[in-house]
């Protein structure tokens, strides 16, 4: 807690300048397109070549589109919230830094703390979805890594560390430790080389749809379930929703954002439109290509959908670059809980060195 909070309580109101003004040492790097890389990358990520299918066979069939634009709606409304703070509260810690200005310290520390805890869960998730998927890809290829390289010792089945993620994740410090330019190159690559493939799988996909495939397009409901009828498309609504949280990443970096009024509320609107926009037309081709049931317990619908259509050559490309794609989610939540770190170690929540920035402003100790 600061000296200042000491004296005057808990529900001390943080000034917006002094937050101003001890973020000023962070370098202004990102624009527009950092930022929509940055949001795009973190929403899209591998549940694109997923969601869809599971969604469908479990929930909404084929109106499974429809559950993607519900839920889009739903995150929209927070992110109109996100836009507006971020764009005129651009400090470092995003909800955590706004709340202390709005409410008090002691919601910004209960804020902070759970998007903490979001940003790590989120991290160590993706990273062990990351090391499965590669152990998949070796396993094809008939590799494997060491027993005991290849799972944690907590797992019970003879791992001491789990490698691959901790490689996911110290690839991506590094990168964090060079700077939020290199980042944001990198980012841009891989979200260019990730949307590419996604325009591919649909282009493909198209010449393997069968119209029939969306007939019933909404499903009679089953009683006591949670599959068909707007019953169906709500429950996969609910679902979908998580999808679309990773434009809360974004406003964790305001500010090292170049005109944050306008960068702000086009990156985080602008990414949800355009992953909106990918997820319908991907689920809508996914379901036109086989029937939703075909789907079910299928924790790689979008590939197996392209092989069984004939098409090896795209599904091996798309189980690449879903590989290499989730680094873009890890890149984005490390790069907001990160900067989140910087902010409770500014405001003294946490070691002061965590608060301080190099001589290039960049705050490489959190």
């Amino acid at each position: 807690m600061s000296e200042l909070n000491k004296k005057t309580g808990w529900l001390h109101k943080a000034s917006p300048v002094s937050f101003t003004e001890s973020d000023r040492h962070l370098r202004k790097t990102l624009g527009v397109k950092e930022m929509l890389a940055l949001g795009i990358g973190t929403i899209v990520s591998t549940a694109i070549f997923t969601l869809p299918g599971i969604v469908a066979a479990n929930h909404a069939g084929p109106a499974v589109a429809i559950s993607f634009v519900i839920a889009a709606i739903v995150a929209g409304l927070a992110a109109f919230a996100y836009a507006e703070f971020a764009s005129a509260l651009p400090f470092a810690g995003s909800a955590y830094s706004w709340a202390n200005v709005v409410f008090g310290e002691v919601f910004g520390w209960i804020a902070g703390w759970a998007l903490l805890a979001e940003y790590f869960i989120a991290v160590a998730f993706v990273a062990s979805g990351w090391s499965a998927n590669f152990k998949l890809f070796l396993a094809s290829h008939h590799l494997a890594l060491p027993k005991a390289l290849a799972g944690s010792f907590v797992a019970g089945n003879g791992g001491i560390i789990d490698i691959s993620s901790l490689f996911a994740v110290l690839i991506v410090a590094i990168l964090l430790w060079r700077g939020t330019n290199t980042t944001a190159r990198v980012e841009n690559v891989l979200v260019v080389g990730k949307v590419a493939v996604i325009l591919i799988f649909i282009a493909v996909g198209l010449t393997a749809i069968h119209p029939s495939n969306y007939v019933p397009f909404i499903p009679a409901h089953k009683a006591g379930t949670e599959f068909g009828g707007w019953t169906g498309i709500f429950a996969g609504a609910s679902q979908i929703f998580l999808a679309y949280i990773g434009f809360d990443s974004i406003a964790a970096n305001s500010a090292e954002a170049k005109n944050p009024k306008k960068t702000m509320p086009r990156g985080i609107i602008g990414s949800l439109i355009i992953a909106t926009i990918l997820f319908v037309t991907v689920a809508l081709v996914l379901v036109g290509m086989f029937p939703y049931s075909k789907y079910a317990n299928n924790a790689a619908p979008a590939a197996w959908a392209l092989l069984k259509s004939g098409h090896v050559f795209t599904s091996n490309l798309l189980s690449i670059v879903a590989l290499i794609g989730m680094f873009t989610a890890i890149i984005g939540m490390m790069l907001a809980g990160s900067r989140l770190l910087y902010a409770f170690g500014r405001d003294g929540l946490l070691p002061s060195f965590l608060g301080k920035v190099n001589d290039k402003g960049l705050p490489n100790n959190a």
